[in-house]
């Protein structure tokens, strides 16, 4: 095994819909990051657990998965609300990622994408690592739910008890980095990244409140037809162009970009 330049981790998922009739879209932020890595020409590994239904080759090639083994892949069931809002059941969940789960050889990344869940990693896993560049999507450490599954999906808007604050980037989303929480996501990391959809995204340095606004990259045709994994891809993109020498606004901007185009086809297919 080589040093990843990316490692990605966390759960891969399906996603469904009450009106999908049973039809089952791969997803999950670390496999959205990969896809994001490998069209950069980047070499790019992913740690996660899953059932063998997941299609694993549309992410990456054998070699670079390290694999949980699990009778289920974790799958949701999402609806939207009037406003936009997404509201979701957890159907199922794959095992925990431990540290034991990862290659010995894979722990000192160029770059390091952590994307939780459903909690499959603790909050603090940022110290199993030496990055170059450290980024987290952090939502699945705000999600809560009941047993037995399934089950509906709860959102605490505040960073999780003992979640690491030494990150380079986090990125979350607008309905996690509220008002009255922002300030709290901002001891996070040197760089908070707040997603709006189709309003672009607002990009703050640690504990200043005063953001910088990111433009959506509207001129992009068919740009936000498919926004699953948008987020995603936005904070992969963000990651890789800091690390390449980028200033952290430039990189957003470049995020932007990125992500408007995985929206204008289903999955990772628009990356």
């Amino acid at each position: 095994m080589s040093l990843p330049k990316m490692l990605s981790i966390g759960h891969v998922s399906w996603d469904t819909f009450p009106e999908g009739q049973g039809v089952k879209t791969p997803g999950g932020a670390a496999a959205f990051a990969t896809v994001t890595a490998l069209r950069h020409g980047i070499d790019a590994y992913i740690v996660t657990a899953a059932g063998p239904d997941y299609p694993f080759n549309e992410v990456a090639l054998p070699e670079a998965w390290s694999i949980v083994k699990s009778a289920v892949t974790t799958t949701f069931e999402a609806r939207y609300d009037a406003d936009g809002v997404r509201h979701q059941r957890l159907i199922a969940r794959s095992p925990s990622i431990a540290l034991t789960d990862l290659p010995e050889e894979w722990r000192n990344p160029d770059i390091l994408f952590i994307g939780p869940l459903t909690q499959e990693l603790p909050p603090d896993c940022l110290s199993w690592f030496a990055p170059r560049v450290s980024c987290v999507v952090p939502q699945g450490w705000c999600r809560t739910w009941d047993e037995p599954l399934p089950a509906q999906v709860r959102v605490n808007p505040k960073p999780p008890v003992g979640i690491a604050t030494g990150w380079d980037i986090c990125v979350v989303s607008e309905h996690e980095a509220r008002d009255d929480t922002l300030h709290d996501w901002l001891a996070v990391a040197d760089h908070v990244a707040v997603t709006r959809g189709e309003r672009g995204a607002t990009v703050y340095r640690r504990g200043d409140l005063r953001g910088v606004h990111i433009p959506a990259a509207t001129h992009i045709q068919d740009a936000g037809t498919e926004t699953t994994g948008a987020g995603d891809v936005f904070a992969a993109a963000m990651a890789i162009s800091y690390a390449n020498g980028a200033g952290i606004i430039e990189s957003a901007h470049d995020a932007s970009e990125w992500a408007a185009r995985s929206t204008t086809a289903p999955g990772w297919h628009g990356i």
